[in-house]
Formats: structure tokens, sequence, C-alpha cells
């Protein structure tokens, strides 16, 4: 799989400089967490990939969520990314895509906060999935280099509800102890 070719196939030029470093960083952490937990190469190597595509799906929404420019809202870009990754025969990889939105959407969140998604569970459900969508709350697209602390993640999760939080502390437990 050649994620960077994907990627130039898919994100719009105006989008690449912060998409791509926003995935490398996110894959770094990823990696880091996956070596931590002595994970065999062939976990690590999916990891990789499907970290380096986990945001595919941005080149067909808008960024802009006061100006949606005839396109889907940004919030899609999770199914967006798990249409094509699934198009070109990488179902697993799209999962992480469909998965990785906040610490996963349940169908009561959907609901809830009327986002326009299907109401249906969108969680991570495996441990790649969980550790890319744990380090990607950590990197933000619009400021790509500057890693989140842990209280800004926590601001940015608790404005979705106890649930969320409760998840993201989860996933805080299970992979920042590793070193």
């Amino acid at each position: 799989m050649n994620c960077i070719e994907i990627a130039l196939k898919h994100i719009r030029q105006d989008l690449w400089d912060s998409y791509f470093v926003h995935s490398v960083l996110v894959t770094q952490m990823s990696l880091e967490i996956a070596e931590n937990l002595n994970l065999d190469e062939a976990i690590k190597q999916f990891i990789r990939e499907a970290a380096m595509l986990h945001d595919i799906g941005i080149g067909e929404v808008s960024m802009d969520k006061k100006n949606p420019q005839n396109k889907p809202p940004y919030i899609t870009h999770g199914l967006v990314g798990f249409r094509i990754l699934s198009e070109l025969g990488y179902p697993k990889h799209a999962l992480v895509c469909r998965n990785h939105i906040g610490v996963g959407l349940t169908k009561e969140i959907i609901l809830r906060n009327g986002f326009p998604l299907p109401a249906e569970d969108m969680t991570p459900s495996t441990l790649p999935e969980e550790i890319i969508t744990y380090a990607d709350l950590f990197f933000s697209k619009s400021n790509p280099f500057k890693k989140r602390s842990f209280a800004e993640v926590v601001k940015k999760i608790e404005t979705y509800g106890q649930e969320q939080l409760d998840k993201f502390h989860q996933l805080h437990k299970k992979f920042s102890s590793l070193k």
C-alpha cells in the first residue's frame, strides 16, 4: 500500500500540508504506543498505514464549520474516508476512518447531537483503532505542529459529554503509562 499515492489522489492541494503533518505526527505517536505494547510487525505496519490515511476523507468535506460551501460537513470525513478506502479494497483501514471521530461515536451521541451521520455505533473496536483514535486527539490539522496537552484534549472532549470523557480517560490510562 502506497499511502502517499492514495492521499495525493484524495486530498486537495490546499489541505495537503496540514493533512500530511497531522498524519505523520499521529502515525509517530501511534507507533510509539505500538512499540511500547510490543506489538508485532504486521500490526505496526497496519497502524502505520491506517494512521497515515485515517483522515483521507477531509478532501471531500468542508473544513469550515460556518461556511460549508456545498460540501458535506467536517464530521462526515470519517464516513467519506470509510467509503474511499472500502472502494480501494482496504476494509480494515476503512474502519479506522469511520471509527476515529472523537473517541468514537455511539448511536446515542449521534442522535443526541443531531450529527448528520447514520444512527449507528462508530467506535473503535480493535487495539489499532483505539491507538490511532487516541493519538489523533493530540494533534489538530489547524495547528498541526503543536501537540495538545492532556488538559487541552480533556477540554475538547468534555464538550461531547461524560461518556466521551470517560472513554478518553480509559484510553489515556491504557496508553499513557506505557514507557
